[in-house]
């Protein structure tokens, strides 16, 4: 437990150093999540290995959740603006009445940007260890986890464009 707890306030310093928002914990060893599967659109299964090659940044959210209203419009303008260098936003709508609920929502508030991926069972979430939402991963190219983000978080902010500009520029 002492170990965890030390190992988590290096991740939190470094995210610091890094100009990160404390709600960020830098991957130290940067390996590949586990196994998770989602819905797309058709309701087909897909995992993450269907973005090989890009930066992906995995967010669960619900339309029922107050900030995750507020990020979805975020993230739509964030795949608008770098989608063209290799971003893929996924967002996971956890909504019990899966893609029904996210479309609505899409369509509520004009998301033009993003798919629609869903997982009512939440099975992908839990295999992350995440306890509430928002909540997200972010990957680099080769689909190793760059960083995890709990809880509500200003995906426009000076510090997220470093990030990706950092991502970006790995070969």
């Amino acid at each position: 437990m002492k170990r965890a707890v030390l190992a988590g306030l290096s991740i939190l310093a470094l995210g610091a150093a890094l100009w990160l928002p404390s709600r960020w914990a830098l991957a130290l060893d940067r390996g590949a999540p586990p196994h998770l599967e989602f819905r797309d659109a058709a309701g087909r299964p897909t995992t993450i290995d269907a973005f090989s090659g890009k930066v992906v940044l995995l967010d669960f959210w619900a339309s029922w959740c107050l900030p995750c209203r507020d990020e979805i419009p975020a993230l739509d303008r964030l795949q608008a603006l770098w989608g063209s260098r290799g971003l893929v936003v996924v967002p996971v709508s956890i909504d019990a009445n899966g893609l029904e609920a996210a479309a609505a929502f899409y369509a509520e508030r004009r998301i033009i940007h993003l798919a629609k991926f869903t997982d009512p069972s939440r099975e992908a979430a839990k295999k992350l260890g995440f306890v509430g939402i928002p909540s997200a991963l972010v990957l680099d190219r080769h689909g190793r986890i760059v960083a995890r983000i709990e809880g509500p978080i200003n995906w426009e902010s000076s510090r997220i464009t470093t990030l990706f500009e950092r991502l970006f520029g790995e070969e």
